[in-house]
C-alpha cells in the first residue's frame, strides 16, 4: 500500500478551461500519500492546422513522479509532431490515423526516456519535485505548465556532476590501492582496512544517489497514462495502466478503456512470454498481482527494467502500448471523465458519472466543473486508509471534459 501521512492533504490543485464545443475542468488532491506523482494536461486545441483537435490526458506515477511530469511536458509536441507529419503526407486525421499517432507517442516517450540527451531533463524534474511544496506537480493545465529554465538545468547538472566526481575519485583511488598491491605482492592490515573503508564508502554513495548508479534514471519508476484525442466528430482514447476514460452518454458510462492488470489472461500470456512472473499478494481481504513482485499493473510508461528484452515494444514485461477506442460523437454525449486509480478504486464508472451529471445538472455555468470534480475527490478520500487496506488512500487527479450540443 505504501506509506502514508499522519493526516490527508486535502488541499487541491484545480483548473479549467474551454475550446471548440467543449468546456472542461480538473482537480488533483495528494491525499494520504507521503507525496504527489500524478500529472495531467489539457489543451484545447493544438494550434494552427491542429485547432481542430484537443488533447487531453492523465498520468499516475509510481516510483516517482519525474515520468508523469516528463510525459506531461513532452507527449503534447510528440502527438503534434506525429499529427503533423501524417498531415503533410495527405492522410486524414482521424479514426485510424489519431489512434496510430497516439500508439506511435506512447512508445515515443519511452525511448526518450532511454536517450541519454533527455537525462538531463529527467533529474531536473525529479529534483524540483524533491525541492517543491507538498502536493508537487499536482496539475495546472499544460498550457499553464511553466518548464524549468536552463539556469536551473544548470545546476541540477552541476549539483549531479559533484557527487559523481567524487565517486569518480573514490574509484580511482580504490584502483590504483589495488594496482600498488599487484605490485608489491600484497597489502598491510592497516592499507586492507583502507581500501575495504573506501569500498564500503563507495557502495554507500551509489545506494544514496539511484540516478548515478549504473541502472537508467527510468529503470524502475513510470506512470499510467489515458489520453484522449477530442475532435468535432470523434473520441479517441489511448490507455496504458489502470487509469480510466469514461463518456456519459444519455446518462450512462461508456467505457472507453480496460484497465491493464496482470491477472488478465492477455496481460499474463505477454508477461510470461517475455520471461515475468505473476505473485499473488494479500492485503487483508484484497488480493494484489505483481508483476516480478512489485508493479500491480502490466502497461506502463517508463519502467525500462521490465523492458529491455529482445523483443518488440508491444511484446516486453511491461509494455507502453495502449489499447486504443474511437467513439464517433453523437447528440446525448454529455462529457468524458479521466482519471487514475485513486478515485476508480473507490467508485465504479456508473457511480462517478451518476455524481458528476447530478452536480453539472444543478449548476448554473461551465465554471461549476472544477466545483464538481473537487466534490467528488472528498468522497473517495477514505477516513483511514489502514482501515481500508489502502482504498481511497492514494493521490487522485480527475478531469471532466463537458461535451457542448452546438460546434
Amino acid at each position: 500500500m505504501g506509506p502514508y501521512l499522519s493526516q490527508p492533504v486535502t488541499q487541491k490543485e484545480s483548473c479549467s478551461g474551454s475550446g471548440r464545443g467543449h468546456l472542461w475542468g480538473c482537480s488533483a488532491m495528494q491525499g494520504w500519500r507521503t507525496s504527489m506523482e500524478d500529472s495531467h494536461l489539457a489543451i484545447s486545441g493544438l494550434g494552427e492546422e491542429l485547432s481542430g483537435i484537443s488533447l487531453f490526458g492523465v498520468f499516475d506515477g509510481h516510483g516517482g513522479s519525474e515520468v508523469a511530469a516528463f510525459c506531461k511536458k513532452y507527449m503534447p509536441d510528440e502527438i503534434s509532431r506525429q499529427l503533423r507529419v501524417r498531415l503533410a503526407s495527405g492522410t486524414r486525421l482521424s479514426g485510424d490515423c489519431l489512434g496510430e499517432v497516439l500508439t506511435a507517442s506512447f512508445h515515443a516517450m519511452d525511448e526518450m526516456l532511454r536517450s541519454p540527451e533527455f537525462e538531463r531533463p529527467l533529474l531536473a524534474l525529479k529534483q524540483a519535485a524533491r525541492a517543491g511544496p507538498k502536493g508537487g506537480d499536482a496539475g495546472v493545465s499544460s498550457s499553464e505548465a511553466g518548464s524549468s529554465s536552463s539556469a536551473d538545468l544548470d545546476e541540477v547538472e552541476e549539483a549531479a556532476r559533484k557527487p559523481r566526481g567524487v565517486l569518480s575519485l573514490l574509484s580511482n583511488s580504490i584502483q590504483s590501492d589495488l594496482d600498488k598491491a599487484r605490485d608489491k605482492g600484497s597489502l598491510s592490515r592497516e592499507e586492507a582496512k583502507q581500501v575495504m573503508m573506501k569500498m564500503a564508502l563507495l557502495r554507500n554513495l551509489e545506494s544514496k544517489v539511484p540516478s548515478l548508479s549504473p541502472t537508467g534514471a527510468a529503470d524502475n519508476v513510470g506512470c499510467t497514462a489515458v489520453c484522449i484525442l477530442l475532435t468535432d466528430d470523434e473520441i479517441v482514447c489511448a490507455n496504458a495502466g489502470d487509469s480510466r476514460a469514461i463518456l456519459c452518454r444519455n446518462g450512462k458510462p461508456v467505457a472507453l478503456s480496460e484497465d491493464h492488470k496482470p491477472n488478465s489472461s492477455v496481460e499474463r500470456r505477454r508477461i510470461e512470454a517475455a520471461g515475468g512472473r505473476i505473485e499473488e499478494i494479500s492485503v487483508g481481504i484484497r488480493v494484489h498481482y505483481r508483476v516480478n513482485g512489485n508493479l500491480n499493473l502490466s502497461r506502463s510508461i517508463g519502467d525500462l527494467e521490465y523492458k529491455k528484452q529482445p523483443l518488440g515494444p508491444e511484446q516486453q514485461i511491461i509494455c507502453s502500448t495502449p489499447d486504443i477506442v474511437k467513439i464517433p460523437r453523437a447528440e446525448d454525449d454529455a462529457f468524458i471523465i479521466l482519471a487514475c486509480d485513486g478515485v476508480w478504486d473507490v467508485k465504479s464508472n456508473e457511480e462517478v458519472c451518476s455524481y458528476i451529471t447530478k452536480e453539472l445538472n444543478s449548476s448554473k455555468d461551465g465554471e461549476d466543473i472544477t466545483a464538481a470534480v473537487e466534490a467528488l475527490l472528498d468522497t473517495c478520500i477514505a477516513e483511514d486508509p489502514k482501515k481500508t487496506n489502502g482504498l481511497g488512500g492514494d493521490n487522485m487527479t480527475c478531469l471532466v471534459i463537458q461535451l457542448l450540443k452546438e460546434v
